[in-house]
């Protein structure tokens, strides 16, 4: 089928109006729910080939969090739906004032390659429940699990609600037409393209990118807890998560026993390190030697691992790193934990504040005050206090960066707001009609003013 006819037949679906009818949302949910459960071996096999991701990693990472945004839209949906009433101020009295969610149309999901079960479908749920629909693409690096979802999606709806793409069509093909709206999970660089596109057609975007994520370990802080959640956070899909622990900032009077317990944790978490058959991989062969060459061009570093026939690479602490080491230039995407210890907190938060903004921020203490300035004085996406990564497991806290971490959010009800277009309606009355609207006298200014001050 040639593309443009896939969103002519889209277009033409959404004009319908089927699309914006409860119950025929529900079922689209409940047909994406039930393709799933039907083949969740399928998807974790997938996983399993084109990142080496344990079963349990692939359940708990990928196929739960889509089961919780379906159930979550299942829930609200009806209330999402109906009207919302406002107040009415004096001088519109005897009307009505509500909003309505509307949605977009047609729109384009893309999809990344490090967790492309989770950042396939979870937006996807959004879409759907908001009333739209989509065309789909999942990444090419991920080609097992992007050509699965390809087959099972485009078995379970029909191309005029729901068309996944080809993995290997060329994106340029993609960047020729229009989209009512775009969402895009990706690289900073190819989210600029995205949003370049999108400008030639006022078309809206929601953009989740990455960053480098900082996270602060005071001298207040459960050492042992902190190095325990740090490493499973950063040992997650061997590092390449979007929202992993990019650096430490380590007090530098607890800094060689968070050391201490973050190796203890590496060696209880994963002791077989790189020949831990469930430990995943770099997705390719590029990603492999870029970490690879990182970690060689580090002087002071822990002992690591590598496989170059798995392409696995062992957790690797760089221990003496500092804001002006090559490894904090960009977004690392792997195994690899930078340590920087700092003195004054305040300096350390001036310095974070003066990069990037990053996609998520953690900070392990148990001093509510240090915790508070952290949150309050550094910009970000999204964090946790005293953990890492687990806000993203609730689906009733929005979901996404600020700056060039990205742009707009999702999750849960987020999702729904962000795939719809909020509409204002006053409806007004005949029954009241105040004169004062029609006049062009000065003499009435004195009246308006009292009304509306």
């Amino acid at each position: 089928m040639i593309y443009q006819d896939i969103i002519n037949s889209q277009r033409n679906y959404f004009n319908s109006n089927k699309t914006k009818n409860v119950e025929f949302r529900k079922a689209q949910l409940l047909k994406l729910k039930h393709m799933i459960k039907s083949h969740e071996d399928d998807l974790c096999e997938a996983l399993r080939t084109d990142l080496s991701k344990s079963k349990t990693e692939s359940y708990l990472t990928e196929i739960s969090i889509v089961y919780s945004e379906i159930n979550s839209a299942l829930k609200t949906l009806d209330r999402f739906a109906r009207p919302s009433y406002k107040k009415i101020p004096l001088h519109l009295i005897g009307s009505l004032g509500y909003t309505l969610k509307e949605p977009y149309g047609t729109v384009l999901i893309l999809a990344p390659w490090n967790y492309p079960v989770q950042l396939t479908l979870a937006p996807l749920v959004g879409a759907l429940a908001a009333g739209n629909t989509a065309i789909v693409k999942s990444s090419e690096s991920s080609l097992a699990t992007s050509t699965l979802l390809q087959k099972l999606l485009n078995e379970t709806f029909p191309t005029e609600v729901v068309y996944c793409l080809d993995p290997k069509v060329d994106p340029e093909l993609l960047f020729k037409f229009k989209y009512d709206y775009i969402f895009f999970t990706g690289s900073e660089k190819i989210g600029k393209q995205i949003m370049a596109h999108a400008a030639k057609y006022l078309t809206p975007v929601t953009l989740e990118l990455g960053g480098k994520s900082p996270t602060f370990v005071t001298r207040s802080a459960n050492i042992t807890q902190a190095a325990k959640r740090i490493v499973w956070a950063k040992l997650l899909n061997a590092g390449q998560t979007c929202v992993a622990p990019d650096y430490i900032l380590v007090d530098k009077s607890v800094k060689d026993e968070f050391i201490e317990q973050v190796l203890d944790q590496i060696q209880r978490q994963c002791p077989k390190g790189v020949l831990e058959e469930t430990y995943p991989c770099m997705i390719n062969a590029k990603h492999y030697l870029r970490i690879k060459k990182l970690i060689g061009e580090e002087m002071y570093k822990t002992e690591t691992s590598f496989d170059d026939n798995t392409r696995k690479i062992g957790l690797t602490l760089f221990t003496h790193a500092t804001f002006n080491s090559p490894i904090m230039k960009e977004e690392i995407f792997g195994p690899i934990l930078p340590i920087i210890e700092y003195d004054e907190i305040g300096e350390v938060i001036e310095i974070v504040k003066s990069k990037a903004k990053p996609l998520a921020c953690y900070i392990f203490s148990k001093n509510k005050e240090v915790s508070k300035r952290i949150i309050e004085e550094v910009s970000f996406g999204g964090g946790c206090i005293n953990d890492c990564v687990m806000h993203l497991a609730n689906h009733h806290l929005p979901f996404g960066g600020v700056g060039q971490s990205g742009m707009g959010s999702y999750h849960g009800k987020y999702s729904l707001e962000t795939f719809s277009h909020t509409k204002s309606i006053q409806n007004n009355t005949y029954l009241i009609d105040l004169p004062l609207r029609y006049s062009k006298q000065d003499k009435t200014l004195n009246i308006i003013r009292k009304i509306m001050k």
